[in-house]
């Protein structure tokens, strides 16, 4: 059995602001993640804003500089690959370019465009839920299916791990439940370690196996917490018990109102 291995070791970052003075973002980030490959994952971040968890997901990416060590299957990151994949909260798409061509333009430029098979492409696109849409632009759809080409996008490229940087915040309550639903599909389906960061209690338990638990000034990892389902279902019992710990850990470090509580 092959697996994902994410390790994180004396993580930091830094910098200095307009006076000259050391602003540190980042302090000691430890994480150590082992993941099947035969089964896929979904691990959150939960911080409040400007806690440096958008700093932390592009670090991971490699687009970032940093101090300490981050490794995935015991190779030092030090630059973007197309092991790991980021998807910002505002999209990158490419407005004269339709909803397929945005999909398969990472391809298209890349050493792989001739394996890339047009089969490959529609499967994709069904699994995310766009079949019916190829033809038509991002701006002449919400935000619930922009998301989708996103996802496509970086499912094409065969990743290990996609980071995606509170995707959820700016959709309504049923968009959200939607995408919820399909994260999972995916994460059953392409066997993916999908790494989110998010702002919302009850979201990190509905989508979570492992939900890590940060601060802020400076930006640091203090609990980690495993989700367990019965029936890998979610109910509002587990989603209580969840959130009083998470709640509990927050105040512990004197944040009282760190994040949001409900979708």
């Amino acid at each position: 059995m092959s697996e994902i291995i994410l390790d994180i070791k004396n993580l930091g970052k830094s910098f200095l602001n307009d006076s000259g003075l050391k602003h540190i973002v980042l302090e000691n980030i430890n994480l150590h993640l082992v993941v099947s490959s035969d089964s896929g994952s979904i691990v959150s971040i939960l911080a409040p804003f400007g806690s440096g968890k958008t700093t932390l997901l592009k670090i991971i990416a490699g687009i970032e500089k940093y101090e300490g060590v981050i490794s995935l299957n015991n190779k030092v990151i030090t630059s973007p690959s197309r092991k790991i994949i980021y998807i910002p909260e505002k999209h990158n798409f490419l407005p004269w370019l339709n909803v397929r061509q945005n999909i398969e333009f990472p391809e298209t430029i890349s050493e792989a465009k001739d394996k890339i098979l047009s089969q490959k492409i529609d499967e994709v696109i069904h699994n995310v839920g766009l079949s019916g849409y190829e033809d038509f632009y991002p701006s002449d759809i919400y935000s619930g299916f922009q998301l989708r080409i996103a996802l496509a996008r970086a499912i094409l490229i065969k990743p290990k791990i996609i980071l995606m940087d509170d995707i959820l915040r700016n959709l309504d309550g049923e968009t959200r439940q939607e995408i919820v639903k399909l994260l999972k599909e995916l994460t059953s389906q392409y066997k993916i370690l999908f790494i989110l960061s998010t702002t919302n209690i009850t979201e990190s338990i509905q989508l979570s196996n492992r939900i890590y638990l940060m601060t802020k000034n400076p930006g640091r990892i203090f609990k980690e917490i495993n989700v367990f389902r019965d029936t890998g279902s979610i109910n509002s019992e587990i989603i209580t018990r969840y959130k009083d710990e998470i709640e509990m850990g927050f105040k512990a470090q004197g944040m009282f109102q760190p994040v949001l509580v409900s979708l």
